[in-house]
């Protein structure tokens, strides 16, 4: 007979843990890497780092030279892996749809252009400094986890939320998150990103 697809004996010996880096954050200039480790098959918890730094900068805003940490937090809310029929063997324990709670908080140096003073007339740069932010986010993400021969992990997914930021720019990001109420967002509290990691499965 076929067990309940929920029954988390129809996963045993499957790897139920994984090591994932978002390959869309070090394009902004920071490295998400996040660990996932399966409750049971609609469940799983995950926690990450963030470096800030440690990446690309991006050419759509000035380069804020950030340096800097967050830390992650998300529990996922799954639908149950699917079941083959035709083979008669179920999907693999991590993988499935899913809608995540998500919590970001960040602290990173970052570089502020003085655009309310004058430039200098030799350089012709406008005034610069080194400033201290805080940012932080509570979002829900909306996504899916693809696995593949019980080794690797794809996990895309898109997520909105409300935060805050303590940066004084009009560049959004908060090196992990976007957006949020800071001194020149105009009081707006929304947050949003976008995420796409790649992973590896490990044992028990």
């Amino acid at each position: 007979c076929i067990r309940d697809r929920d029954d988390s004996r129809v996963y045993a010996g499957q790897r139920d843990r994984a090591i994932k880096i978002d390959i869309a954050g070090i394009s902004s200039n920071y490295s998400f890497i996040t660990y996932e480790q399966a409750i049971d098959p609609s469940t799983s918890w995950e926690a990450g780092i963030i470096f800030i730094g440690a990446g690309f900068g991006s050419n759509l805003w000035e380069n804020e030279n950030p340096m800097g940490a967050g830390v992650n937090m998300g529990y996922k809310f799954k639908r149950s892996p699917n079941f083959y029929s035709q083979r008669m063997r179920y999907g693999h324990i991590l993988r499935g749809a899913y809608v995540k709670p998500n919590l970001f908080v960040n602290t990173f140096n970052y570089t502020m252009v003085d655009r309310n003073h004058p430039p200098d007339p030799v350089t012709f740069m406008y005034p610069t400094s080194r400033e201290t932010a805080v940012a932080g986010s509570l979002q829900l993400d909306f996504g899916n986890q693809l696995v593949f021969s019980d080794r690797l992990v794809l996990d895309y997914a898109a997520g909105i939320g409300y935060g805050f930021t303590t940066k004084d720019t009009w560049n959004p990001t908060n090196y992990g998150f976007n957006g949020g109420r800071g001194p020149s967002s105009g009081g707006v509290p929304y947050t949003y990103n976008i995420t796409l990691k790649i992973g590896y499965l490990i044992k028990k």
